[in-house]
């Protein structure tokens, strides 16, 4: 099955992934790797803890199943965005649109520094309700300046027909 049907049914591999390595980040005590994403701790699946809790097991993880570097590479983008999502607020922008979202937890993490700005978060609708769910169980609330778009980026376009 691709993966483009998969997000028909549950959340991409990309997005869990994606949630592992910024919570092995938030739990890595190097100064160079450690991240700030305390909200992906909280949603990786109990199951999946044991892996970011230890360095030589997670060692061995991303050794066997990911490309070589790509922890260091979503360290390097999470701070990234980091920065520029904090740029965006301290801006006075209106709106940040974050494009295949998954569980992107930045309109949480900033929300103390969020004063007036409207965050679009845009991807699958399987991807936005496992991240509900997660978030729900965790008990953890969503600030009232996000707004989840439900969008299928192999059917839609966002244009509209005039």
């Amino acid at each position: 099955m691709s993966d483009k049907r998969r997000i028909e049914t549950k959340s991409s591999a990309t997005t869990t992934f994606m949630c592992l390595w910024r919570a092995a980040s938030y739990k890595d005590k190097r100064e160079c790797y450690s991240g700030a994403d305390y909200v992906a701790y909280e949603l990786v699946p109990s199951f999946l803890k044991f892996i970011v809790k230890s360095r030589r097991i997670f060692k061995f993880f991303s050794w066997h199943y990911t490309s070589q570097g790509i922890y260091e590479y979503i360290i390097a983008r999470t701070k990234y965005f980091d920065n520029a999502f904090m740029q965006a607020l301290e801006g006075g922008f209106d709106q940040i649109v974050i494009f295949g979202a998954g569980f992107d937890s930045r309109a949480l993490r900033f929300n103390e520094k969020n004063k007036a700005t409207t965050i679009f978060e845009l991807d699958a609708p399987m991807t936005q309700q496992d991240k509900l769910k997660g978030f729900q169980s965790r008990k953890l609330s969503l600030p009232k300046s996000l707004i989840f778009v439900p969008i299928d980026f192999n059917r839609e376009t966002g244009r509209q027909n005039n």
